[in-house]
């Protein structure tokens, strides 16, 4: 019994480690004219349910005025009347939605699976300085609270590299909890704001009366 449980369990563990290092294939455009584009998805070939479902919710966004989803070939055929921006957007959320990357619509000689690569990892990128931005906006009112933060967090981690504790442990918890903390409205100004709705409420009710 032992036997067949670590059997077992190696096989998911398996299961784990193939999707992390080989994910799913992403949407890849096969064909594209103007008004119609035929799309390939290994994902979801041999899928009947998945590719009806698909195939239901393509033919229902405004502007697509025909979908067809083989489950046979894997292919997805869109006829629409709309912006080609709009198409790109909608099979860019399917690919997203079937296999977490980018479809990939327009013929290259990179293999789709690096094209898709470059886009994820290029997102990626965007999002890291967009949170660079954020944090280092010096308008926030959180800005000198988050540089006190980090600086206590260096300041707690060499005292930790030198094995004072408990005062090092503590003093990086309190830069990140500092680093961490949410941005919210100051109290007083919360204060303000409800004696000012308080008081044009009774004025509207003073003169309603």
């Amino acid at each position: 019994m032992a036997e067949q449980d670590l059997f077992t369990l190696g096989q998911n563990f398996g299961a784990v480690l193939g999707r992390i290092f080989t994910p799913a294939p992403a949407v890849v455009i096969e064909h594209k004219l103007p008004g119609r584009r035929r799309y390939s998805c290994k994902s979801i070939k041999g899928h009947q349910e998945i590719c009806a479902q698909i195939e239901k919710v393509l033919a229902s966004y405004p502007g697509v005025t025909k979908a067809r989803v083989s489950p046979f070939t894997g292919s997805i055929t869109v006829s629409y009347s709309c912006e080609e921006r709009q198409i790109s957007e909608l099979i860019d959320a399917l690919s997203h939605l079937i296999s977490g990357r980018h479809a990939i619509h327009d013929k290259s000689f990179i293999p789709s699976f690096a094209l898709s690569a470059g886009e994820n990892l290029n997102d990626s990128a965007l999002k890291l300085r967009e949170a660079a931005s954020r944090f280092l906006n010096r308008e926030e009112p959180l800005f000198v609270s988050r540089i006190a933060g980090f600086l206590l967090l260096c300041y707690g981690v060499s005292r930790v590299m030198k094995g004072e504790r408990p005062s090092g442990p503590q003093l990086f918890w309190w830069g990140l909890a500092l680093l961490l903390r949410q941005s919210h409205r100051h109290p007083k100004e919360l204060i303000s704001s409800a004696r000012q709705a308080m008081h044009t409420q009774a004025s509207s009710g003073r003169r309603a009366g």
